[in-house]
């Protein structure tokens, strides 16, 4: 979250709602087809589940994944490419899960995606999470990598930009990593 979007009607944030929502924006959950997509999902069990409604999340975005309207996803996107060594960008999707069931479920608020590449080896999660140390971005409940307080770009652009490096070389260790793993089996 920006660090001045901490306040939610004169009182300080205390769950982090509003800076995920300002952050990353919210997935579609109101629309009655988004409803209907993870209906679907509720018999699978496990894993299949989750592999389920992501599926159905990423119908239901906020934006163009490839190039979304907000800063925060866009910049972190860009990041994790440059980091990643991804010669074709396009490949690489930025996705809130904010409000979903997977938000709610397994506290992770967004995900990159990279296409082409085998299932659950492709993506990285984040999780928005008030944390007193900001350096401690690696992982955080069942997601890769923890998004601390963001500081607002228009006040600390250097600040902002040294976090959005942090966070994209953290996802992009996360994502060849198990590219490394998937070549070595």
């Amino acid at each position: 979250m920006y660090e001045g979007m901490s306040r939610r009607g004169g009182h300080e944030e205390k769950d982090g709602k509003l800076s995920e929502l300002f952050l990353l924006g919210r997935v579609k959950v109101n629309n009655p087809d988004y409803e209907k997509g993870i209906k679907k999902c509720t018999g699978k069990i496990g894993e299949a589940y989750w592999d389920c409604a992501i599926k159905v999340i990423k119908e239901f975005q906020p934006y163009d994944p490839i190039n979304p309207q907000k800063r925060f996803p866009r910049d972190l996107r860009r990041v994790f490419v440059e980091e990643a060594g991804i010669k074709d960008e396009k490949k690489v999707k930025i996705f809130t899960m904010v409000d979903s069931v997977v938000d709610l479920g397994k506290k992770m608020d967004a995900f990159i995606e990279v296409d082409d590449e085998k299932p659950g080896m492709n993506l990285v999660s984040f999780n928005h999470k008030r944390v007193d140390n900001e350096n401690d971005i690696d992982g955080y409940l069942g997601a890769d990598v923890l998004i601390p307080i963001i500081p607002d770009p228009e006040e600390g652009l250097e600040d902002y930009e040294n976090i959005i490096r942090q966070l994209g070389k953290s996802a992009a260790k996360v994502y060849l990593s198990r590219q490394q793993q998937q070549t070595s089996h």
